[in-house]
Formats: C-alpha cells, sequence, structure tokens
C-alpha cells in the first residue's frame, strides 16, 4: 500500500493547527484544519500515537457522512 498524502503531510504545518478532541473519544482522537501554500484546506484527524491522517475537504464530508449515518459503529453499539 502507497501512502498517496506523504508529500502532502509533510507541506502542511500540523503545528499551526488548532486541534479540537472529537467527542466520546476522551480526547485520544482530535480533528483540526489547515491549509497549504496555495489556500487550499485540509482537514487533519490525530490519535494519541501522534499519526494524521489527512483529507481534502470533500473528503472530511463524506467521512462525517459515514459517521452520521452509523457507517462506523460497532456491532451493537449505539451509535453517536
Amino acid at each position: 500500500m502507497t501512502d498517496e498524502k506523504a508529500m502532502l503531510r509533510q507541506q502542511l504545518d500540523a503545528d499551526e493547527v488548532q486541534w479540537e478532541a472529537v467527542a466520546g473519544t476522551g480526547g485520544e482522537i482530535e480533528f483540526g484544519r489547515v491549509s497549504d501554500q496555495s489556500g487550499r484546506s485540509f482537514y487533519l484527524l490525530r490519535g494519541r500515537n501522534g499519526d494524521v491522517l489527512v483529507f481534502t475537504e470533500s473528503e472530511w464530508g463524506a467521512w462525517l457522512r459515514g459517521v452520521r449515518d452509523g457507517e462506523f459503529d460497532l456491532p451493537g453499539s449505539a451509535g453517536v
């Protein structure tokens, strides 16, 4: 598997992100928004281990819709 966003991740300045805790994660997962040098916005999601996932605006929207629709709920969970 290749990391198609490795170069992009290096170009984005995660130190400029105002990280916010994701509700229900006990602060273990955070998200934030950052722009690249050309002004395009990206959403970042990071876990307690420091790994950062990069989402374009359309990817972030699709991910949020999936969360709201229960796509990622564990079997038997009540959802969010």
